[in-house]
C-alpha cells in the first residue's frame, strides 16, 4: 500500500484535520487508509490526537544540490531521518554523485535514511527501466534503510517530456508511477509516492495510487 503525502506529509507541522478531510472527500482517512497510517504510527512517525494526525519526525530531503551536509549537526538539531536522491533517469550511471557520501553521512550520525529517485519516464516500460536503475543504485545499503523508496515526478518532469515532443497526462503520469512504484514493491521495498498537492490534484488519479 503506497502512502500518500497528501494525507501525510503536506501540513506535517500542523498535522492534518481528519474532520476537515471527511467534510473534502466524503469518506474517513482511517477507513480509507488505516492500513497505511498504521504502519505509520508504528513507526513513530504519527500519532493521532483528538481529530487531528501528526507527523512526530522531523527529516530532511538531500540531493548534490545541497553538496556537503554536516550530519552530526543535522541530528543535533532535531532531525530524525533524511529522504537521499539516488539518482535520475533510466541507467545506474546516473546515480546522484553525492549519493554515497550522504548515505555514508547519514547512516554513520545514526539517522534513518530513505532513498527517492528523480523521475523523466515516458512510457510505462521507461519507468521499470527507471526503477531497475534505482535498485541497482541503491543495492549496496540494502538492509540499511530504513525509510521507504520513493518516485519523484514532478515539474521537471513534466518540463522534460514535453521538450522531447511527449505530452503527458494524469492517466499516463498515474500508469507510469504505479509501474515505477510497484517495480520497488515487488522488489521487497516499501514504497511511498512523493509529492506535492498539485501533483496530487492533478497529475495523479487518487483512487488509482491508493
Amino acid at each position: 500500500e503506497q502512502v500518500e503525502f497528501f494525507i501525510l506529509g503536506m501540513r506535517c507541522m500542523k498535522g492534518v484535520s481528519l474532520r476537515k478531510y471527511r467534510e473534502r472527500f466524503g469518506e474517513d482517512a482511517f477507513a480509507r487508509y488505516g492500513k497505511t497510517i498504521q504502519k505509520i504510527c508504528d513507526r513513530g512517525l504519527a500519532a493521532r490526537e483528538e481529530d487531528r494526525l501528526f507527523l512526530t519526525a522531523k527529516g530532511i530531503d538531500v540531493s548534490k544540490y545541497n553538496g556537503a551536509v554536516d550530519w552530526i549537526q543535522v541530528k543535533s538539531a532535531g532531525i530524525k531521518f533524511a529522504m537521499i536522491r539516488a539518482g535520475m533517469g533510466n541507467t545506474a550511471a546516473q546515480e546522484d554523485p553525492w549519493f554515497r557520501r550522504h548515505m555514508d553521512g547519514a547512516l554513520a550520525a545514526g539517522l534513518d535514511v530513505g532513498c527517492y529517485w528523480m523521475n523523466y519516464y515516458r512510457t510505462v516500460e521507461e519507468a521499470r527501466k527507471e526503477a531497475r536503475a534505482f535498485l541497482e543504485v541503491i543495492a549496496p545499503y540494502k538492509g540499511r534503510i530504513s525509510y521507504p523508496l520513493s518516485s519523484d515526478y514532478e515539474g521537471d518532469s513534466i518540463r522534460y517530456a514535453k521538450q522531447c515532443g511527449y505530452a503527458p497526462t494524469s492517466h499516463t503520469v498515474t500508469e507510469q508511477t504505479v509501474a515505477f512504484l510497484e517495480t520497488l514493491e515487488k522488489a521487497g521495498w516499501y514504497v511511498v509516492c512523493y509529492t506535492n498537492q498539485d501533483f496530487y490534484k492533478n497529475w495523479f488519479i487518487r483512487d488509482r495510487m491508493a
